[in-house]
């Protein structure tokens, strides 16, 4: 047992809220994420290339919009806890 118990519960509350920040964030970008019907499919730009391979302008996925937020939020906090506030000694 900790000599502090109301530290796990802080980490619980934390990780509860975390883990349901990123699931609303996800949520978020596949609600904006839409499908194209098959006719408006036919009608956009596409680069044909031998033995009939076709390539679109698709947007991106929504898990890899996520990941790049994901990264850009973990780089920020690093840079933070490393770089201004300093190692612990």
């Amino acid at each position: 047992m900790r000599f502090y118990p109301l530290l796990d519960f802080q980490y619980v509350v934390a990780a509860v809220l975390g883990a349901l920040g990123v699931l609303a964030m996800i949520l978020l970008f596949f609600r904006s994420y839409t499908r194209k019907d098959r006719g408006e499919e036919e009608k956009q730009e596409t680069e044909n290339y031998p033995e009939g391979l076709k390539a679109a302008q698709n947007p991106l996925p929504p898990i890899i919009l996520v990941l790049m937020v994901a990264l850009v939020a973990w780089v920020f906090h690093y840079v933070y806890l490393i770089g201004i506030r300093g190692p612990a000694f």
